[in-house]
This record gives structure tokens, C-alpha cells and sequence, in this order.
């Protein structure tokens, strides 16, 4: 047999096998024409197409050049971005130019917290148009507040004084005098002073107490048993006969002694020009 016949001439051609094509409706892998290497990438798996990565590599070309901002990792680093991003040098160079008007006494202490914001807004970080803003929204908002407390005052005070009219009546100016009079005869100037100023004096209660301790202590603060001022001399000899029968002034041991007499004395002096009885 012939070296053909027994198969052992040259081998029969074999065909390469085409590169699978996609069939219809079957979207090609972009990376398909890359390295493994490449393929496998993971900066590339969020990109759906050829189209996708190019527009990203473009952004990127785009902001070759521009300033850049690394993230921080010193205090030091820290300020120099903050300098860069408009914080003023010191914390004495913010303007506050934005500020909203407002009234006087809130005005007042907006100047006495300025210099205290301006530390701080430096210490943050803040640029000078962002602590201006800042500010001027605090300012704002402080305004606001202090006119609703104003309101709320002056609504409070019609309300107490509606309620003490109707309790007192006709005697309303009488026992406000009255418990005025006691208060600054106890506290003086600065009691009277911390009632209105913590609405206390606005408390029926409180006016109350006032005016029938008041009316306990007349002789001290210079009226009759019925709250009227005591001018004439037949009310100021009231006065002293009411004196005389007291303990503390027959008895000259008494802790209240020498209060009595003085007392005494000067209700004398009102009504002989002396300080002693007639």
C-alpha cells in the first residue's frame, strides 16, 4: 500500500474556528477587545460603554490645570485651606455688612457678641461672606425673638392688670400704691426693679401680698389702716397713739424698742416740728 492509502502523507488541513459574533439583540462586551490585564480592571467596571469612558477621560482632561483641593490631614493643612476658601487673616478683619436693622437694645448686645462670633467664625474656618451671612441670620433671629418676648411682657402686664382691677375694684389705685410702697420700703429701688424686670410684679399674688403687708407695716411706709397717705396731722397723731400702745415702745427691753421710738420721733417732727410728744 501507498504511504497515501495508509493515511501517513501530510495531515489534512484543519479550519481556525471565526471569533464568536454577537447574534442579533445581543449587546457586544466594549472590553471585549482589550487585555485581560485591562478587562479586569477595576477602574473600568462602572463604565457601560466606550462612550461612557470616553466622556469620563474627557471631564478628566478638562480639569488638568485647574486648582485642586487634597484633603487635609494636618491642622496646619487645615488653615491653609480655609485662608484659600476666603477666611480673612485674623479674626479682626470680618465686615459684617449684611446685617439686618434691629431694635436698640438688641443692637446693644449684637456689638458686645460680635467679637466673640468673629473668634469663633476664624477658629471654624468660616470665609468672610459666610460668617456675614451667618451673622446676619443670628441678628436676625435675635430681633425676632426679643420683640415676641416684648409682646408676650406687655400682654402679661394688660393681663394682670385687668385681673387686679377686677379684684380691687375702686380701691385699684389706693392698694397699687400701697403695695409700691411696701416693696420699696422692704427690697427698695432693686426689688422693685427685679419684679418687673422678671414679670414677677405682673402675678396678682404678688401684688396682693404686697399691698396687705403693706397695710400691716402703714406706719412704716407712711399711710392709714385704710391705705390713704398719711398727711394731716390728725392721721399722723393716729399714727402716734397707735404707737404708744405698742409693746416694743412701753417696754424699753424690747428688741423692737429703739425702731418704735424713732419712729415716734419722726412722726413728731411731721406734726410739732419737734420729735417729742405734745
Amino acid at each position: 500500500m501507498s504511504e497515501e492509502e495508509l493515511g501517513l502523507g501530510e495531515p489534512a488541513a484543519t479550519e481556525t474556528p471565526a471569533p464568536a459574533t454577537p447574534t442579533a439583540g445581543e449587546p457586544s462586551d466594549w472590553r471585549s477587545g482589550l487585555s485581560v490585564e485591562q478587562q479586569n480592571s477595576p477602574a473600568l467596571k462602572d463604565f457601560s460603554s466606550v462612550e461612557a469612558l470616553a466622556g469620563s477621560y474627557l471631564n478628566t482632561k478638562s480639569m488638568v490645570g485647574q486648582d485642586k483641593v487634597v484633603k487635609p490631614q494636618s491642622d496646619e493643612q487645615w488653615s491653609d485651606v480655609y485662608n484659600m476658601l476666603g477666611r480673612p487673616e485674623t479674626a479682626g478683619d470680618y465686615k459684617y455688612e449684611s446685617m439686618p436693622e434691629v431694635d436698640g437694645p438688641v443692637a446693644e448686645a449684637l456689638q458686645e457678641d460680635q467679637s466673640w462670633f468673629s473668634g469663633v467664625a476664624h477658629e471654624l474656618g468660616l470665609s468672610q461672606m459666610q460668617a456675614d451671612k451667618l451673622f446676619s441670620a443670628y441678628a436676625g433671629r435675635a430681633n425676632e425673638v426679643a420683640q415676641t418676648q416684648t409682646a408676650d411682657a406687655e400682654q402679661a402686664h394688660a393681663r394682670a392688670v385687668a385681673a387686679i382691677e377686677k379684684e380691687w375694684g375702686n380701691a385699684y389705685d389706693t392698694n397699687l400704691d400701697v403695695a409700691e410702697r411696701a416693696v420699696k420700703h422692704l427690697g427698695g429701688q432693686a426689688l422693685m426693679d427685679a419684679l418687673v424686670n422678671t414679670g414677677a410684679g405682673n402675678n396678682v399674688l404678688i401684688l396682693d401680698a404686697f399691698m396687705k403687708a403693706g397695710k400691716m407695716m402703714s406706719e412704716d411706709i407712711g399711710i392709714d389702716k385704710a391705705g390713704n397717705e398719711a398727711n394731716t396731722p390728725d392721721q399722723l397723731r393716729d399714727q402716734v397713739s397707735s404707737l404708744q400702745q405698742n409693746p416694743a415702745y412701753q417696754d424699753g427691753t424690747h428688741p423692737d424698742h429703739s425702731r418704735i421710738v424713732e419712729k415716734m420721733m419722726r412722726l413728731n417732727e411731721r406734726i410739732y416740728g419737734t420729735g417729742l410728744a405734745m
